[in-house]
């Protein structure tokens, strides 16, 4: 129910105290090998992170990030 649930700021804050492995950039590295094989393929990564960020599942600095991780990797 919705008196259960966590914002995300706060579950980020909570996970925090965990040593937990943080993926950097979007997806596995499977996409990561197919980003590079397959260039054209980025264009789809970054329609779903737009997606997800009109559902608010990702706020917009987020997102720039993660697009921009596209291309930092290459």
């Amino acid at each position: 129910p919705a008196s259960l649930s966590v914002a995300k700021l706060e579950n980020k804050s909570l996970t925090s105290h965990y040593n937990l492995k943080k993926i950097k950039g979007f997806g596995c590295p499977l996409l990561y090998e197919v980003h590079k094989k397959f260039p054209y393929m980025k264009r789809y990564s970054i329609q779903r992170i737009l997606r997800e960020t009109r559902s608010g599942a990702l706020e917009p600095g987020e997102a720039l990030d993660l697009i921009w991780s596209f291309y930092k990797t290459d």
